[in-house]
């Protein structure tokens, strides 16, 4: 067998074994010890950003906006921080807009978001306390609840 052979077989994708990613099985989805890890990984990430006092808290807001659709393909609607003290929740979402890129033109991006990952989604928490006139902003990611199931109709 040449070296060539060799690395063509090396090449060749196993859709039978999940352990082995492939196109073919990657669309499969992460078991729960998966999902933690890759939220760990996020949250890690979201701490990092916001782990100094700000003056202005849409700062670390636009910097954690604009980290998840760089790094993991995802966005989140505009958060707003009233009074002193609180919390707030939005559900992310997968990227998939068109972004006009320098030179001229519009590209479609590719499809690097996690959500696809999580049956339910994500969604991310603030929470936000402001002393004196600095703002510490702490956010997390976590799998959005299931929704609440109906009552059982009964019949009477």
């Amino acid at each position: 067998m040449t070296l060539d052979q060799t690395f063509q077989t090396f090449l060749k994708e196993d859709n039978t074994n999940k352990t082995i990613p492939s196109s073919g099985n990657i669309l499969v989805g992460l078991d729960q010890g998966e999902q933690e890890h890759l939220l760990a990984i996020m949250n890690s990430m979201l701490s990092a950003i916001s782990d100094s006092p700000v003056i202005n808290p849409y700062y670390i807001v636009e910097r954690i906006k604009t980290r998840l659709k760089v790094t993991f393909g995802l966005i989140f609607d505009n958060a707003y921080f009233l009074g002193n003290i609180g919390s707030f929740e939005r559900p992310l979402m997968a990227y998939n807009g068109l972004e006009s890129t320098y030179g001229g033109g519009m590209t479609p991006p590719a499809d690097n978001s996690w959500q696809k990952f999580f049956p339910h989604g994500l969604v991310i928490k603030f929470q936000f306390l402001k002393v004196g006139t600095l703002y510490n902003v702490n956010a997390d990611i976590v799998p959005q609840p299931d929704p609440p199931k109906p009552p059982p109709i009964s019949e009477n």
